[in-house]
């Protein structure tokens, strides 16, 4: 009896060793395999979710900016911002649209008589305008009587929405 006894505590023993090797292996491999698959799909809804906030924030910057490629907009805003600051335009006038990169560069140039503190105002209007708005040429001449005769160009980009609609399809097929 002995010796089935032996072979029995054999095969079980090898029973035991095949059932964990196959079942419970196969078990903690199969866990391994779906904690990589959530950790991937975390990170990838993590990337989503950075990309649609970088989208969003792309839009609200673009609000800032012209809506079409012409220079209308921007003429009237600066000529508002002028008028807020208390000064008299004597010429404005708006440059050709422009290619800048995949953008249009929008400009306006404008002339007029102020004195130095009418002047910071203005630009200061510019500055905090909630259109994006650059000063790209500045040219103050003395007049003698304490005023100044001021040149200057401003700027601001026509940002297509096809760039955004492009980066957000892009985006949509690259991910999984």
């Amino acid at each position: 009896m002995k010796p089935s006894l032996l072979s029995g505590a054999i095969i079980v023993a090898l029973s035991s060793l095949v059932g964990y090797h196959n079942v419970y292996m196969r078990a903690e491999r199969d866990l391994q395999t779906l904690q990589d698959q959530q950790v991937h799909e975390q990170q990838t809804q993590d990337v989503r979710a950075q990309l649609a906030d970088s989208l969003e924030a792309i839009e609200r910057l673009r609000r800032r900016l012209p809506q079409v490629p012409e220079p209308e907009a921007l003429m009237n805003e600066v000529s508002r911002l002028a008028q807020d600051s208390g000064i008299e335009l004597t010429s404005i006038q708006p440059e050709n649209p422009a290619p800048f990169n995949d953008f249009t560069r929008l400009a306006v140039s404008l002339q007029f008589i102020s004195s130095y503190h009418r002047l910071g105002t203005f630009l200061g209007a510019i500055e905090s305008s909630p259109m994006f708005l650059k000063v790209e040429d500045l040219d103050v001449v003395a007049l003698g009587d304490g005023s100044s005769q001021i040149h200057v160009v401003i700027t601001t980009l026509y940002v297509p929405p096809l760039i955004a609609s492009n980066a957000a399809a892009g985006a949509k097929t690259r991910t999984p």
